[in-house]
């Protein structure tokens, strides 16, 4: 039985299979999503924020020595910015992304299933989200800059925010990055605390055009500014393109329930679901049919 608490992750027959076989959802490189624009929406927000929370430093002397441990907190604070508004802070090439699992907080949605099932192929995969966020604690941890290097930070799962209520957390990300005590070279600095925070904080953002949609995320980065290990990471064959995912491991006891989208053969389709559930020790998850008005 599914409950208030459930989000759910929208995917077809393919991905299901994956998702089972594996225990591991797969969180894809922001940069590739179906409309990546969104990012430099959240980029552009927290910019802002960065850049005004240097002029209120800049305010506080009527002239700033760059040398000084003010004068570091507004080169780094400037360098972060500068950063975001870089047009490859998002650089696929060398896999130095976001990545992100989606899920809705709406179950049995007729916009997800245009999406996910125009052929008749969408499943919607209910998870308890106190259970999943509790399995991330470990590599959650309290925010921080440094970081080592080579492993991954996972954050989530979040609830987007939308349109004006983003600017709360780019104001958050503004006032932890200014109350940071120097360190280092600050443009360095302000460079590495763009790829970590900043990336962070985006990577929940959305316009407001995007609200009904009511999206959670769990968001996966690299701890530094470095590059993704090239042993996690990994590649499914999209639309004409590869595009580079890795895989965020999820506790059998966190997966509630399976509700199997409109579209012929339904009997069918729910049986061999629950066959591959029971290979895969998941004899507990509910497996319902869609009741959405949709005929793909």
């Amino acid at each position: 039985m599914t409950s208030s608490t459930d989000i759910y992750h929208y995917t077809n027959h393919a991905g299901l299979e994956g998702i089972i076989r594996t225990a591991s959802l797969y969180a894809t490189d922001a940069a590739f999503l179906n409309d990546s624009s969104e990012l430099r929406f959240g980029a552009d927000l927290v910019s802002t924020a960065l850049k005004n929370k240097s002029s209120d430093l800049r305010s506080q002397v009527e002239t700033l020595d760059l040398g000084s441990e003010l004068g570091s907190r507004v080169r780094m604070l400037e360098s972060a910015a500068s950063s975001l508004d870089d047009s490859n802070v998002f650089d696929t090439e060398f896999s130095r992304g976001v990545y992100v699992v989606s899920f809705s907080g709406r179950e049995d949605a007729l916009s997800q299933w245009r999406g996910y099932g125009s052929e008749g192929g969408g499943v919607c995969l209910g998870f308890d989200l106190s259970t999943l966020t509790m399995s991330l604690d470990d590599t959650n941890g309290i925010p921080t800059v440094r970081m080592d290097p080579g492993t991954l930070r996972y954050r989530g799962p979040r609830q987007v925010m939308y349109g004006a209520e983003c600017h709360s957390e780019a104001d958050s990300v503004a006032e932890f990055a200014a109350a940071l005590p120097p360190r280092g070279h600050p443009g360095a600095f302000g460079y590495g605390f763009a790829y970590t925070e900043g990336i962070r904080a985006i990577a929940i953002m959305k316009h407001a055009a995007f609200k009904e949609e009511n999206e959670y995320r769990i968001v996966v980065h690299e701890r530094s500014e470095g590059l993704v290990p090239v042993d996690q990471l990994k590649f499914r064959v999209g639309r004409a393109r590869l595009i580079p995912y890795l895989t965020v491991a999820f506790p059998a006891a966190s997966l509630r329930s399976i509700r199997v989208g409109p579209g012929a053969d339904m009997a069918f389709r729910m049986r061999a679901i629950k066959h591959l559930l029971r290979a895969y020790g998941h004899c507990d998850v509910e497996v319902v049919e869609s009741e959405a008005p949709y005929r793909p």
